[in-house]
């Protein structure tokens, strides 16, 4: 059971978990993944996909409302039973600790071939991860703040890809509209699903946020702001360089940057790179602390401290263990279709069987 009081934080600080524990190194090869799949099409199957995940995020809405005090270790286990409770908890911690692991390398591939080439693997794995177990270890109320500020610096990092190339500005580039069909937009929706996961963190943060009337409702403005920002720098991508060009791009947001300049940046394309670091630096450390959470949920809340660093170990083994940059992409793709498949499946049998079984704590009682 979770109490809110000093667990408690702000609705900004929902948003800014949604986002940060959201977006990760996938926005930049995003445009190409999408173009590969729906062609000119490609901007609005990212922006459609946020569809599914607001479906999906209602129905997490709907479950963990329920359970107002109880973390998904404990609902879970209310549910259906202890054995297949603790199975879902400990499926989830793997989800969680690979949808980290994925990122993770995503970013490192990125920042080796973009600009620190000789860097081994295990310095910027040991690098990333220092800060993220260390806010971990604070606490959800540190951890929220720092959600905070790492939102705000994307914000400030938003200028720095639109400014500098704005006048190339093309919108012929992504016309006509609608010429690949309904049934391609609606098919890459699937393959572009890994950008958007990572929301159901809500799973385990429902009973920290002291505004509960308007979870839904600050859950879905992070969402439509994710996909406001896939969508946003897929279409300058586009229409300034081009679907083809940005089809044989592997990182063509990153191109799209390098095109830049402003009176006191030569390198846009680096510093985006450096503040990015911070994003990605949040995403682990929602993920991560879900993950420590739900483990420390399955031993009654007693060894949350140990938990954060136990998991350390497996985490970086997960990393390193992933291969060619051919792999990550390949396995950021199908664990983006099966990541999906799994949160979707998992929260409708939590709720099927709660409706069932008349489960609801909302008013401090357990229904009969």
């Amino acid at each position: 059971m979770i109490s809110r009081g000093n667990n408690s934080l702000s609705d900004f600080s929902l948003i800014a978990i949604i986002v940060v524990g959201t977006t990760g190194a996938n926005i930049f090869y995003l445009p190409r993944i999408a173009a590969e799949q729906a062609g000119r099409d490609a901007w609005i199957s990212i922006a459609l996909a946020v569809l599914p995940a607001c479906f999906i995020a209602g129905l997490i809405y709907l479950l963990c409302r329920r359970f107002p005090n109880r973390i998904l270790p404990g609902f879970s286990v209310l549910i259906l039973g202890k054995p297949l409770g603790v199975l879902v908890s400990l499926v989830y911690i793997v989800y969680t600790l690979s949808l980290c692991a994925i990122t993770l390398r995503l970013f490192i591939e990125l920042a080796k071939t973009w600009t620190m080439f000789w860097t081994p693997q295990w310095f910027f794995i040991v690098f990333l991860l220092i800060p993220v177990a260390y806010t971990t270890l604070q606490g959800v109320a540190p951890l929220g703040r720092l959600m905070e500020i790492t939102l705000l610096i994307l914000l400030l990092t938003v200028p720095l890809v639109i400014l500098p190339a704005f006048h190339q500005f093309e919108p012929v580039q992504i016309r006509p509209v609608g010429q690949e069909g309904l049934l391609v937009i609606g098919r890459a929706i699937g393959a572009i699903a890994f950008p958007y996961l990572g929301f159901e963190v809500l799973l385990v943060f429902f009973p920290m946020f002291a505004g509960g009337k308007n979870i839904l409702r600050l859950y879905l403005i992070g969402l439509i702001a994710v996909a406001v920002l896939f969508t946003g720098s897929a279409l300058l991508t586009y229409t300034v360089m081009g679907i083809e060009y940005v089809r044989v791009q592997i990182w063509p947001l990153m191109e799209f940057l390098s095109l830049g300049r402003l009176p006191v940046l030569e390198r846009i394309d680096n510093l985006f790179l450096f503040l990015w670091a911070f994003k990605i630096i949040g995403l682990i450390t929602v993920q991560y602390y879900a993950a420590t959470a739900t483990a420390a949920g399955l031993t009654g809340q007693k060894y949350y401290s140990l938990w954060a660093l136990l998991l350390l170990p497996v985490l970086y083994t997960i990393t390193t263990f992933i291969g060619s940059q051919v792999t990550v992409f390949d396995l950021a793709f199908q664990f983006g279709l099966w990541g999906a498949v799994f949160i979707t499946v998992l929260v409708l049998l939590l709720l099927l069987v709660a409706v069932i079984r008349g489960l609801d704590e909302r008013k401090g009682m357990r229904k009969p």
